[in-house]
């Protein structure tokens, strides 16, 4: 592979995010950034599946810029409702209202993990 991309083309998104997540799970990988991916539906789903996990080590992920909407963002709360390790998401310039409910949720979920690691 010569680059991120030859990786990308060979697995697909989803299938690049089934390896992170491995790699999350196994606690080799605390920050996944997906900056201005324009990811799919299906894929922000896939990386919720990931968020449910209670092995899932990642605690740093960053989405902004993906075109994300107020559903993926119900979504992404909802997996990490039961997320005890994602202490920063970033969901900067997406399809999201800046008063939403879910980002309201998600902002409250990560704080506590925040405090949780804390003490």
């Amino acid at each position: 592979m010569d680059n991120f991309l030859d990786l990308l083309g060979l697995l697909g998104l989803l299938g690049l995010l089934g390896l992170l997540g491995l790699l999350g799970l196994l606690g080799l990988l605390g920050l996944l950034s997906l900056y201005s991916n324009s990811i799919a539906q299906a894929a922000a789903q896939a990386l919720c599946v990931l968020l449910r996990e209670p092995a899932c080590v990642l605690n740093t992920v960053d989405l902004s810029g993906n075109d994300l909407t107020e559903d993926d963002a119900k979504d992404l709360c909802n997996a990490l409702e039961s997320n005890q390790n994602l202490t920063c998401l970033d969901l900067r310039m997406n399809q999201i209202e800046k008063d939403s409910d879910s980002l309201k949720d998600i902002d409250t979920i990560v704080r506590q993990n925040e405090l949780d690691m804390r003490r």
